[in-house]
């Protein structure tokens, strides 16, 4: 279900220039682009698409690779915001809880490789017999305290790069003098 477009036109002011009303109009413009539900499915897939790659990188390289979280961050943010032509925060909140899955999943998913290799099971096999108090005593087994920095980063890129900052800054005054007649 998609958003409708807010098609009020804005009441306008004589105290606004030209200028400022064409900033207005222009955002009012994005904010009729936006579609979060497209957003969030987009950064749901980023995320489980990080997921992989952290799982499968850490596994052939035995080595769990911090930056991969930042990773992953930034990959769900940039995808909230360019298929959700996001500028306000909840597309932001969207890019954090998304990018924290994301390295949650991927630190779950290494394990399950792990796991299946020396168990000789499937990868999906495994995943599909864990309840929520194996996800959990996993996740324990494995954290470690670094772990909060990257998840950190991760909810912070997630976050940052998921609202667009191209929306026009309508607070500043423009600088053009207007044309003085004599």
């Amino acid at each position: 279900m998609s958003q409708k477009p807010n098609n009020q036109i804005p009441k306008i002011d004589s105290s606004v220039s030209i200028e400022q009303l064409q900033k207005q109009l222009i955002n009012q413009g994005k904010q009729n682009e936006q579609n979060f539900p497209m957003a969030m499915m987009a950064g749901f897939v980023a995320a489980l698409v990080g997921a992989i790659i952290w799982a499968v990188v850490t596994y052939f390289t035995d080595y769990q690779i911090g930056f991969m979280a930042i990773g992953i961050g930034f990959l769900v943010g940039i995808t909230i915001n360019k298929i959700g032509k996001s500028t306000e925060i909840h597309f932001g909140l969207a890019g954090a809880v998304l990018s924290l899955f994301g390295c949650l999943f991927g630190n779950l998913l290494t394990s399950a490789i792990y796991i299946s290799n020396i168990e000789s099971i499937g990868i999906i096999d495994i995943l599909m017999q864990l309840d929520f108090s194996i996800i959990t005593e996993i996740m324990i087994e494995t954290f470690s305290p670094m772990d909060l920095l990257f998840y950190g980063l991760a909810v912070y890129y997630g976050f940052r790069y998921a609202i667009a900052s191209e929306q026009v800054d309508e607070t500043k005054e423009s600088t053009e003098q207007p044309p003085v007649q004599s």
